[in-house]
């Protein structure tokens, strides 16, 4: 404890610096729209950069398990794949289906970073506007509806 106290003593005017710079950002965001927009926006790429970097340490640690549950998933779709097989004549037998129309996109994305002790809890994706995107989507995983 007395080496903590020590570092700190040593380097105590860096760390007034420190708290002063925290104090002078908190004061000029406080005080302009702008200044508030541009820390927002460059501290949540920095978040979003660390949050990534983050989401894929530890998804390579997580791999066994997503390989598992994936195995589980193709075994699903494989069991409902044969169910819905329809063995016929099909020289002679031609159904014109005009009913059928693709009403979803697909796109694959990863969780970044959640929140889940909040009242309005949020998932972070790593993908956005960009990739088509927008709010109130639905957002699916293999064990059903996240969001």
């Amino acid at each position: 404890m007395r080496h903590i106290f020590a570092f700190i003593w040593k380097h105590n005017f860096f760390f007034l610096f420190l708290v002063l710079e925290v104090v002078s950002l908190i004061f000029i965001a406080n005080r302009s729209f702008y200044h508030r927009s541009v820390l927002s926006n460059g501290t949540d790429r920095f978040t979003g950069s660390v949050l990534t970097t983050w989401s894929g340490i530890t998804s390579y640690f997580s791999l066994k398990q997503e390989n598992e549950r994936l195995a589980e998933e193709n075994a699903r779709l494989m069991r409902i794949l044969t169910k819905s097989q329809i063995t016929t004549d099909t020289a002679g037998f031609l159904v014109a289906d005009t009913s059928y129309n693709q009403q979803y996109q697909y796109t694959v994305a990863r969780v970044i970073g959640n929140s889940t002790s909040r009242r309005d809890n949020y998932i972070m994706l790593n993908k956005g506007l960009k990739h088509g995107i927008r709010r109130d989507m639905a957002v699916l995983s293999p064990d059903g509806v996240v969001g």
